[in-house]
């Protein structure tokens, strides 16, 4: 059955409102790195993860499990994890990846029972995923189940970064975490991985002022709010 949980304790929020058009055009000037840094110094990050009963959000798969990072920069100021009830069974090749299991999850909190809770600590944020489509098609299926929109947060997809701007010998998180020498944890564990996606974007932002020829904000950034991803993804 189905029980909601609390958070061990009531986080404060620091609101720092993005701006309505896009963040492309919020850093310019011959310091680019500065400005970025800057951005990122000043603005909150939300890390997301989710750990899922199969691949596909679209074809009625579920989330079981959830780890969130809040962060003003990149200084933790919060961090959250559950299981999550799917209410179905969860495969056997998710179950292989993520160590979850059926009896893991039977006592769980339903997600509509923390959805709540998450969009508290996304609020006024950007969100920032290894693989952003399928963490933020899990999430948008999960509020549409729900009745609730889907956030419209600015975002930064780590793995997109990897793959234009970086040449690990893989994009697979654990992978560039391996390589950097960054201690992935509990492996496809939630709030293990959004600890380890930080650290790749800290090495990112650190990288920055080594690759003058490429905007800087193009890296890190993308122009595409949360919600646009998810319908374009759909879409492709």
């Amino acid at each position: 059955m189905c029980k909601a949980v609390a958070l061990r304790e009531k986080i404060v929020l620091k609101p720092v409102p993005l701006p309505h058009t896009s963040l492309l055009r919020v850093t310019s000037g011959i310091n680019r790195y500065h400005s970025v840094r800057m951005l990122i110094a000043q603005s909150h990050l939300t890390f997301l993860d989710f750990e899922t009963t199969g691949i596909d959000a679209r074809g009625g798969e579920r989330v079981c499990e959830v780890g969130i990072l809040r962060c003003f920069g990149l200084q933790i100021e919060k961090e959250y994890s559950s299981l999550v009830n799917p209410q179905k069974h969860i495969s056997a090749g998710a179950s292989a990846v993520n160590g979850i299991t059926d009896d893991m999850v039977n006592g769980a909190p339903c997600f509509s029972s923390i959805a709540p809770e998450l969009l508290s600590l996304m609020e006024n944020s950007i969100i920032v995923c290894h693989n952003a489509p399928f963490d933020l098609s899990f999430l948008c299926s999960e509020l549409l189940n729900n009745n609730m929109p889907m956030i419209e947060n600015y975002l930064i997809d780590t793995l997109s970064v990897a793959r234009k701007h970086f040449h690990f010998p893989s994009n697979k998180l654990q992978s560039i975490a391996s390589g950097l020498g960054i201690d992935p944890g509990q492996k496809h564990r939630a709030l293990a991985d959004v600890h380890t996606t930080r650290q790749v974007l800290q090495y990112y932002i650190g990288e920055i002022r080594h690759r003058m020829d490429a905007r800087p904000e193009e890296i890190l950034i993308s122009g595409k709010r949360c919600s646009e991803l998810v319908t374009m993804s759909a879409k492709a």
